[in-house]
């Protein structure tokens, strides 16, 4: 990896690349198999976001 990271705007973009890449695990990890049901429904947000914050959570924390 140093070898590629050969000035401090490559550093840079690595640094927010892997920050994304965190952000964007973290989402999915919480969200867990509801954003088909976002997809599929996007009227009914609030339903989506009540089942999420129940049921996900437990879930994340047996795996």
């Amino acid at each position: 990896m140093r070898n590629q990271l050969r000035s401090k705007a490559e550093m840079d973009f690595f640094i927010e690349w892997v920050l994304g890449c965190c952000t964007l695990h973290n989402m999915l990890a919480k969200l867990g198999d509801a954003w088909k049901c976002m997809a599929l429904d996007d009227d009914e947000d609030d339903d989506i976001i009540d089942s999420i914050e129940g049921d996900t959570e437990s879930s994340i924390r047996e795996k």
